[in-house]
C-alpha cells in the first residue's frame, strides 16, 4: 500500500470532527514559496518529517495536503520550541595592527567553542596562512577566491580537521581580493559559529569579512601602539556603518605598570566608543607560544595553562551573548 493511501486510511479511521477542509494538494517547493515570509512556515519546511508525523501535513498521491487545525497546533508547538532559536553567528576577528594575537585568539576561541559542544568553522583570510598552518590544513584545488568567482561552492573549500574543527584554508590567491570590492555569504552553511581571521589591514578581505559578520571582535595587547590600533579600527568601522562589538585584551602581564595603565585606558576607550572590554583578559603565557610550535590549540596542548583558563572564560562570555 502506498504511503498516501495509508495516511488517507488513517485519517478516515480517526474520523476527526470539526476539521477544516484540506487545501488543494501541493508539492514541497510550493509550500516553501507560500511560507517564504513566514518564519514559522520556514520552520515547518525544515521540520518536514515531524510535520507529517503530527498530521499537520498529509501525504497524498499527488503531493501534500495541509490539515488547517493540526497545522495551527503544530506551528504553536514550533513557536514554543524555536521561539528562542539560536541562529548561526559569524564573528570577525580583526585589527589593523599585526602581532596582537588575532590568529591565536581565533583558533582558541574556536577550540573553546568546540569544547562547549558548538559546531565551528574557521576561515583564514590572511595570505600568510598562520591559522591554516596551525590546524594542519592541507593544500586543495579550490579556494575562497573560486567561491567568490562562482567557480566552486563553499562546501568544496571546507576541510574537516581531526580535532573536530572545520576550516576554509588561506591561499596565496586571496591577495587578488585585497584590491577588490567582494562579498562573502556563509548563510548556506550549518554551523553554530563561523570565525573569520583577518589580515592586519582594512583592505578587501577584511572589509568583506566585516560586512558578512554579526559581530566584530578586536584583540589588542597591552601596549600603546595596540591601543592606537583599537581607536583606528573603531574609526574605520564607523565608515562601514558597523559597530565594534568587543575588545579582547591579550598577552597581559599584570605585574607591568604599563600593562595596568593600558588596561585602564582601554576601559575608558571602550566606554568612549560605546563598546565593551571583555572581562576575560588573556594573560601572557609561554604555553601559547609552545602550542603554536606544536600546531595545537592551547586546550589540546595544555588545558591547565593560565591562557587556557582565560580563553575558556572568554568563550563563556561569547556564548552568553547569543
Amino acid at each position: 500500500m502506498k504511503v498516501g493511501a495509508k495516511m488517507e486510511k488513517r485519517r478516515k479511521k480517526k474520523n476527526i470532527e470539526n476539521m477544516r477542509p484540506l487545501r488543494k494538494p501541493f508539492h514541497r517547493k510550493e509550500l516553501r514559496k507560500k511560507e517564504k515570509s513566514d518564519r514559522l512556515g520556514e520552520l515547518v519546511v525544515r521540520n518536514w518529517n515531524n510535520a507529517i508525523k503530527s498530521g499537520a501535513l498529509i501525504v497524498t498521491e499527488n503531493g501534500y495536503e495541509i490539515c488547517s487545525e493540526k497545522m495551527k497546533r503544530y506551528k504553536k508547538k514550533l513557536s514554543c520550541s524555536y521561539g528562542k532559536e539560536k541562529k548561526m553567528r559569524v564573528l570577525t576577528i580583526a585589527n589593523q595592527k599585526g602581532g596582537i594575537s588575532k590568529t591565536t585568539t581565533t583558533l582558541n576561541i574556536g577550540a573553546g567553542l568546540l569544547r562547549e559542544g558548538k559546531k565551528v568553522l574557521l576561515v583564514d583570510l590572511d595570505t600568510q596562512g598562520d591559522l591554516t598552518y596551525n590546524v594542519g590544513a592541507k593544500e586543495q584545488p579550490y579556494s575562497l577566491v573560486d567561491v567568490v568567482e562562482n567557480k566552486a561552492l563553499l562546501v568544496d573549500v571546507i576541510q574537516h580537521i581531526p580535532n573536530g574543527l572545520d576550516i576554509i584554508p588561506a591561499s596565496l590567491d586571496l591577495m587578488e581580493l585585497e584590491s577588490r570590492v567582494v562579498s562573502f555569504d556563509f548563510s548556506s552553511l550549518n554551523y553554530d559559529f563561523i570565525l573569520l581571521d583577518c589580515p592586519p589591514n582594512m583592505a578587501g578581505n577584511t572589509v568583506a569579512a566585516i560586512r558578512a559578520s554579526d559581530a566584530v571582535l578586536v584583540p589588542a595587547t597591552a601596549d600603546f601602539y595596540a591601543y592606537k590600533s583599537v581607536r583606528a579600527i573603531a574609526q574605520s568601522l564607523i565608515t562601514l556603518d558597523r559597530p565594534l562589538n568587543g575588545i579582547i585584551l591579550t598577552r597581559f602581564a599584570g605585574r607591568m605598570v604599563i600593562n595596568k595603565q593600558i588596561l585602564k585606558d582601554l576601559k575608558n576607550l571602550a566606554t568612549e566608543i560605546n563598546t565593551k572590554l571583555y572581562n576575560s583578559i588573556i594573560r601572557e603565557c609561554v604555553a601559547v607560544r609552545e602550542s603554536q610550535l606544536m600546531q595545537q590549540s592551547i586546550f589540546d596542548y595544555d588545558s591547565t595553562a593560565s591562557a587556557a583558563e582565560d580563553y575558556a572564560a572568554l568563550v563563556k562570555e561569547i556564548i552568553q551573548e547569543e
